[in-house]
């Protein structure tokens, strides 16, 4: 009895504190700006934790039926905790998040190659990466918490391929699921999850 009594204190106390290590990292989501976007100022919360938008009032985005997509860029915030990762991984990682967005965007627009009335210009940059720590990910108390969960950042904008006029940006940093917990035993799977979530994301953004 004396046993039970004391693990049951035990897993009590351990419930709330990752409790409250969830709920603070949902409440402490704030704009990041990684310098990538030429202009913050009207960058607001998306309501999605850790998503930030700015679309245009003027910019009628229906109108638009065809896309460039520009390649992926690496743009790290000064205390980006990717700033050490290997640059052919890097590479990997724009050339797979390219990727995602063509298969992503061309259900929405006709992909084409050269600027013309009507045509969307697609920059994105990879703000930052955060590798999966697998040790901590072994127990599923940790990856309940996040405490272990791989991620990224990013800042992308449609701009008119004309006019250079700013019809929508996305500013969004997150970690991969937790729900997913073998992702947590590959040091990247939860970052590209998070790749192929913001292909996703700017679809429905742009739908």
């Amino acid at each position: 009895m004396f046993w039970f009594s004391k693990n049951r204190k035990i897993f009590l106390s351990l419930s709330i504190f990752l409790t409250s290590l969830i709920i603070f990292g949902c409440a402490s989501k704030q704009l990041k700006p990684a310098g990538f976007l030429n202009d913050y100022s009207n960058v607001e919360n998306g309501k999605k934790r850790g998503l930030f938008i700015d679309r245009s009032k003027e910019a009628n985005l229906a109108s638009y039926k065809k896309l460039i997509i520009a390649p992926v860029v690496v743009h790290f915030a000064e205390d980006a905790k990717g700033a050490d990762v290997e640059p052919e991984t890097l590479n990997e990682f724009t050339g797979f998040l390219h990727d995602q967005l063509s298969i992503a965007l061309k259900g929405r627009f006709e992909i084409v190659d050269a600027p013309g009335e009507g045509v969307l210009l697609l920059r994105t940059a990879l703000t930052d990466v955060l590798s999966s720590k697998v040790l901590l990910n072994i127990a599923w108390h940790t990856t309940l918490a996040g405490l272990g969960t791989g991620g990224a950042a990013m800042e992308a904008e449609f701009v008119d391929s004309m006019t250079q006029e700013r019809v929508l940006a996305i500013v969004d940093s997150r970690k991969g699921n937790r729900a997913k917990y073998f992702n947590g035993w590959s040091k990247w799977k939860h970052t590209e999850d998070v790749f192929k979530k913001w292909a996703k994301l700017i679809y429905e953004l742009v739908e």
